[in-house]
């Protein structure tokens, strides 16, 4: 199944899914080529069918779930973030807060944002990232 959301359209493409930690990642185990065989040969034309539809739908329901995670995510943001209690403007929180005009540095181990002195939102933004920081403890 995982061979073909990826686009593999044999048995032999699915046996790259075997390599590396790709277990891990699935969280179980990916079976041999002839056990893949078997368990294959045990669908109808209808249950093919079936599986075909849903293949055709699989990218538009990804997208529209990862949309709403993102689009929750800047509401919560903005929400425990930021203070903002009423309508929020999701292109406004994403214009100012999540597209940063800064640069992310590492040093001792240690990583330091650097914001433009003049950037309109950098206090908003400082308040809303210790604000954020302070959940995690």
């Amino acid at each position: 199944m995982h061979s073909l959301v990826i686009g593999g359209t044999c048995i032999d493409d699915a046996e790259v899914l075997r390599a590396g930690s790709t277990a891990a990642v699935l969280s179980h185990r990916v079976m041999a080529p002839s056990t893949r065989g078997t368990f294959l040969r045990g669908f109808t034309f209808g249950n093919v069918r079936q599986l075909d539809a849903v293949a055709g739908q699989l990218p538009t329901r990804a997208w529209a779930a990862l949309a709403s995670i993102a689009h929750n995510l800047v509401r919560w943001v903005a929400a425990l973030g930021l203070g903002f209690s009423g309508p929020l403007v999701v292109k406004t929180v994403r214009r100012k807060f999540i597209t940063v005009p800064g640069r992310l540095n590492t040093s001792a181990r240690r990583r330091h944002l650097h914001l433009p002195t003049n950037w309109l939102w950098a206090t908003q933004w400082s308040n809303c990232f210790a604000r954020l920081v302070k959940l995690q403890t």
